[in-house]
């Protein structure tokens, strides 16, 4: 891979997918709504930079131009009502396959939310029927489904990868578990037993390289570690890499997070700000389980996970304390 174009540099994923691709000599071009620190180092390093709305089809191809390979990473993670998820993740992915052609690899980053929970044990795959539970992952489905639409009229040049949970370093929702437990309290949902799937950023970054270099097409891959803690056990990690040694324990019952969801949602309406803490949120949070299986991954791509949870919750403190965030 020569070029790409990736959009979503803005945030978390993808201004690790950005940095990546700067560091390897990749001609990067980078679609954005607003600059930010992060857009302007990148661009001195190189990057190109088109700033505009995901409507405004002129700067689109502009940016999409020269791409040998396509990252799709934008996407809203939080929002107020559903039709905003749709205009997001749905309308802006279909504005690109509008655009590319099959001469050019599209790479769609979803998520394990577009497939839905699992059950407390057995983790869901690419032949699971998908039941997602939220407006997010009702919209990030939609995308999907738009990616293959697409895919079919264009040799399949395309590849979906769905991501569980991602944490590391700029990461801005379980941050608020690092922040909470170096001031002495560790908060759960329920009694916390509950398992879901986790992934470091720096491994989910190795396996959209792979995706772009790799001629596997018209394929679906979960990506996630082989571990798969509780929220007990990602306490204990963070509790260690932050040496806190004692923390007050604060259990919300799962019916009362519920209430004070529907009225934060409230608030939010007049605030016009989505919170992290919300109905959709306490969906996902209330269900069995979040486990995916990464064995198709490994299987056809010979990707495998480089950083252990301990390892990743280390790091991933270190850099909050090094930037200042804890």
């Amino acid at each position: 891979m020569k070029s790409a174009m990736l959009t979503g540099a803005t945030g978390f994923i993808g201004s690790h997918i950005a940095e990546h691709l700067v560091q390897k000599k990749i001609d990067t071009h980078l679609f954005i709504r607003r600059r930010n620190s992060i857009i302007d180092s990148l661009e001195k390093r190189g990057a190109k930079i088109h700033v505009a709305q995901y409507d405004n089809m002129s700067v689109l191809k502009a940016s999409l131009k020269a791409a040998e390979v396509v990252i799709h990473c934008a996407g809203a993670t939080r929002a107020l009502k559903e039709k905003d998820y749709i205009k997001t993740n749905v309308d802006f992915t279909a504005n690109i396959l509008n655009v590319i052609n099959k001469q050019q690899r599209f790479i769609l980053i979803s998520s394990q939310a577009a497939a839905g929970p699992s059950n407390a044990s057995v983790p869901v795959d690419e032949e699971t029927e998908p039941v997602p539970l939220t407006y997010y992952g009702k919209s990030k489905l939609l995308a999907e489904r738009q990616a293959i639409k697409w895919g079919a009229e264009n040799n399949n040049s395309f590849v979906i990868l769905r991501p569980s949970v991602v944490y590391g370093p700029r990461e801005k929702d379980m941050y608020n578990y690092f922040r909470l437990i170096k001031k002495g309290i560790f908060l759960l949902l329920g009694n916390g037993k509950k398992r879901f799937s986790i992934l470091h950023v720096n491994d989910l970054v190795l396996a959209v390289m792979m995706c772009a270099e790799h001629p596997s097409c018209g394929e679906t891959y979960f990506v996630c570690n082989d571990e798969a803690p509780s929220w007990l056990e990602i306490g204990a990690c963070i509790k260690k890499a932050l040496n806190k040694n004692r923390t007050l324990t604060v259990k919300i019952p799962e019916h009362v997070a519920d209430i004070a969801a529907h009225i934060v949602d409230a608030v939010g309406l007049v605030t016009r700000k989505a919170s992290l803490l919300n109905r959709q949120k306490i969906i996902e949070a209330k269900q069995a389980a979040w486990l995916c299986s990464n064995t198709k991954i490994k299987k056809r791509l010979h990707w495998r996970p480089e950083i252990s949870l301990e390892n990743g919750i280390k790091q991933t403190a270190e850099w909050y304390i090094m930037e200042n965030w804890i």
